[in-house]
């Protein structure tokens, strides 16, 4: 019912906020505040990526739920292939251009540690890996599918805290980075899976 879509909704924006939060938090928490600052430097150079998503997926949802409705399932399989390679595309740029010139995007920053070079590369892995697959979510979001999307959010955030604890203990910043991809890799991962086995597939099943 409309309550439980609220809540869902509700789960999904703060989870979405947790994803960027909950590794800075852990390495408040297991190193310095030094090591917090420099993080929370590294997710911003890495967040172009994540805003190129977000223009796509607030341009799309309203269409994608109302073409849902119609039962246009090829319009959803084509949004979420198109949507996907062109913010991978732009997302593997920008990750080429971290890959080469990282190090003289940090020096404005006076970052010159090889270490924290890595863990952007590893940051800017995870935001491309978003980029080319999370429109997935405002997929099941708006196809009636948002308690699925809820629930991978927070099975997802949850995995994040056990896996950022015993990475950044071990390995600092860059197992803080290590633990953010490996989360969007596995969320993104499950909520392809589900879009195709709830929306798309179903659908299908529908019209046959």
């Amino acid at each position: 019912d409309s309550k439980v879509s609220r809540r869902s909704f509700l789960i999904i924006a703060l989870t979405s906020y947790g994803y960027n939060t909950i590794n800075s938090l852990v390495l408040g928490f297991t190193c310095s505040p030094v090591d917090v600052g420099i993080f929370n430097i590294l997710m911003k150079i890495a967040t172009p990526i994540a805003f190129i998503l977000i223009a796509f997926q607030r341009s799309s949802m309203p269409r994608i739920a109302k073409k849902y409705a119609e039962g246009d399932i090829e319009y959803l399989k084509e949004a979420f292939l198109k949507i996907g390679l062109l913010a991978g595309i732009l997302g593997l740029c920008f990750f080429l251009i971290v890959l080469f010139f990282g190090q003289n995007i940090l020096l404005v920053w006076n970052i010159e540690e090889y270490e924290v070079y890595k863990s952007l590369i590893i940051l800017a892995l995870g935001f491309l890996i978003n980029a080319a697959t999370s429109v997935a979510g405002p997929i099941l979001a708006m196809t009636g599918q948002e308690d699925i999307h809820s629930n991978i959010n927070v099975v997802s955030v949850g995995l994040q805290v056990t896996l950022s604890l015993v990475l950044t203990i071990e390995f600092g910043i860059i197992g803080a980075a290590t633990s953010f991809t490996a989360i969007m890799l596995f969320s993104n991962l499950v909520k392809v899976f589900f879009m195709y086995k709830k929306v798309l597939r179903r659908t299908n099943i529908m019209k046959e």
